[in-house]
């Protein structure tokens, strides 16, 4: 959850859900998560630095699922608009500031899932 001031909340009930209330398999999913998003950031910073625009959708991508299990409803949607505009060719004057937020808001995410599995391991 997110609100409009860019405060972002992660609702793990979700991913809890999922995995029939396995804690140690949550925080098994969130160190997954913990390896894989610095990865993926990088790969949206240097796919928009060399005007690589499937390396910019594939990892806008990965972090857009990463997003969806850790309840971030409002985030997803703003990432998967940049990747459909991406797919579409559409919009891509606008992909520098759209992904330096986009960027900013997944190592913040990053942050988040680090101290919930500090909570939770």
């Amino acid at each position: 959850m997110s609100d409009s001031a860019g405060n972002i909340e992660l609702d793990l009930s979700q991913l809890a859900e999922s995995v029939g209330g396995d804690m140690s398999f949550v925080a098994l999913l969130l160190m997954k998560m913990m390896a894989n998003l610095p990865a993926s950031i990088t790969e949206m910073e240097e796919g928009l630095a060399g005007e690589d625009w499937e390396r910019l959708r594939s990892a806008v991508h990965k972090v857009k699922n990463t997003l969806a299990y850790l309840g971030l409803e409002e985030l997803k949607v703003k990432y998967k608009d940049i990747e459909n505009d991406i797919r579409e060719d559409k919009d891509l004057d606008t992909m520098p500031s759209r992904v330096g937020e986009a960027v900013e808001q997944a190592r913040k995410v990053l942050e988040l899932v680090q101290a919930e599995h500090a909570k939770i391991a």
